[in-house]
């Protein structure tokens, strides 16, 4: 599946994964990887195996952003440009 680069804002693409990467950024990149429509209920739904929580979950807890990123990289196909 190809993703459209323009589907994420330049500012969030260019920007490479340390150790921060703020929230908005994750939502901006979940919805570019998984859809508008998609992405919200797969937050809610899906159980990350490295987190033992679903997006949301993890967030609740207080899991760092990069944290809950990294663990759906793991699962879900992201391009390169967005890891």
């Amino acid at each position: 599946m190809g993703y459209p680069r323009d589907a994420v804002c330049r500012k969030s693409r260019n920007r490479r994964i340390g150790s921060h990467l703020r929230r908005s950024d994750f939502w901006e990149r979940l919805t570019a990887v998984l859809g508008d429509e998609y992405a919200p209920s797969w937050s809610r739904d899906v159980v990350l195996p490295t987190l033992g929580a679903t997006v949301e979950q993890a967030f609740d807890q207080g899991e760092e952003t990069v944290t809950v990123w990294r663990a759906v990289c793991e699962v879900v196909e992201v391009p390169s440009f967005l890891r």
